[in-house]
């Protein structure tokens, strides 16, 4: 997978880049598998909702040109709106085909649906839809997509509603193309963070993804392989003022009574003058384990503690990237 998203000129890539997948319809019901790799679930659900809108996208037996006819493409429309689809209909008409196969529909689509991220919202785009198909592969090629979005949100305590316009775009390519696509170097963008617990923001590759953690806040990534995860946590300490250097000798004088110190420095990043540690130590059940351990002030009375940690492998590489996401650190206004 490659898999490249902006928000105007922000990066917002998920973790799915570089994963390797296998996808199989069977009988009507579609499977995923990934390749020694882990990703949220709802990423997975946007990858089926790609593969069924494009791979598998449902068409009528035979239709003539300038037949008119009905589609209810509802994951076609769930990978162009970015809506948790309730309902679409769309009416479409066949204006030609070209000597390649190639088929182009012309129509109105509906689509009603709700934002994931805001359950107690309603949306609603409609406008004109420009669809090319392959006929001979019954493969979408193209879509494209524009008209008018009426938005409602009412959450018990905020209401509101407006109107505005929307436009979006898909291509899909197979054969040279795509196989062309898979011999290139996966690269990963840098996505903008921001921690909740703390006025901090930073970059992370786009293979990291967060987890919930009750007191620190958590990264982390498959990209060695599943069984090579590594974790990336922040945690933020309230100290009193003047006190950071205490603290932070207290915390790695208690961390060594547990792991072996291998090496111990001053380091330097936007938010100030910090301290950076390195332990190496095994898992309950044997595996050994390395981690780096490094303190930061963020502001006056609060300090930051970043604890990178994984299989010794997988650790070292992604030890390597890390002095690129420290110096991306910085407090937030």
């Amino acid at each position: 997978m490659r898999w490249q998203e902006d928000e105007g000129n922000i990066p917002r890539d998920n973790e799915m880049t570089g994963a390797r997948t296998r996808i199989t319809r069977r009988d009507g019901e579609f499977s995923l598998e990934l390749e020694d790799r882990m990703v949220r679930e709802s990423e997975t659900a946007d990858l089926m909702n790609c593969t069924r809108s494009v791979a598998w996208f449902e068409l009528p037996e035979a239709v003539g040109v300038s037949e008119e006819f009905t589609l209810e493409p509802v994951f076609l429309a769930a990978l162009l709106s970015d809506q948790q689809v309730d309902s679409t209909k769309g009416r479409f008409v066949l204006k030609e085909v070209d000597g390649k196969g190639q088929a182009t529909l012309e129509g109105q689509l509906l689509v009603a649906g709700t934002d994931v991220q805001h359950p107690k919202s309603r949306c609603v785009l409609e406008g004109a839809c420009t669809l090319v198909v392959d006929t001979s592969e019954k493969r979408l090629l193209s879509a494209e997509w524009k008209g008018e979005a009426r938005l409602t949100l009412d959450d018990g305590e905020v209401q509101g509603s407006g109107i505005g316009t929307f436009e979006s775009r898909l291509s899909a390519t197979t054969g040279v193309p795509a196989r062309e696509a898979l011999a290139r170097k996966i690269t990963y963008r840098d996505v903008p963070r921001t921690l909740d617990n703390a006025q901090v923001s930073f970059d992370l590759p786009s293979h990291w993804f967060d987890l919930e953690g009750e007191e620190a806040e958590v990264f982390r990534t498959s990209v060695h392989g599943a069984e090579s995860l590594v974790t990336l946590e922040f945690r933020v300490f309230a100290v009193e003022r003047g006190s950071h250097d205490g603290v932070v000798d207290a915390a790695l004088a208690q961390i060594q009574k547990d792991v072996k110190l291998v090496d111990q420095k001053g380091v330097t990043s936007p938010l100030g003058k910090g301290r950076s540690a390195r332990f190496r130590s095994q898992t309950d059940d044997g595996k050994p384990y390395e981690s780096l351990v490094e303190f930061y002030p963020c502001g006056a009375d609060r300090l930051l503690r970043v604890q990178l940690y994984g299989e010794p492998k997988a650790f070292a590489d992604e030890l390597k990237a890390w002095p690129k996401i420290q110096h991306t650190l910085k407090l937030r206004d």
